[in-house]
């Protein structure tokens, strides 16, 4: 019988998961100003594990990208 070593390397397919809180810290709001935002669809829609609320790290890039973009136009 041989024995396969499982790699300990993140997989690629591996999608990193921010909470509420990270939300907040990362645009300076309150969890309030999160609900706001979900409720005028000016962010993605989390996903819920347990009851509480994740976003997918790779939406928030394309979140920022498109929020900066008028921005730079000025």
């Amino acid at each position: 019988m041989s024995r396969h070593k499982q790699s300990t390397a993140p997989s690629q397919n591996m999608v990193r998961k921010l909470p509420t809180r990270a939300l907040c810290e990362r645009y300076g709001v309150t969890s309030r100003t999160i609900d706001r935002w979900l409720e005028a669809g000016i962010l993605p829609q989390p996903m819920r594990i347990n009851k509480v609320r994740y976003w997918d790290a790779g939406d928030l890039e394309t979140f920022d990208r498109a929020r900066m973009a008028p921005q730079k136009a000025d």
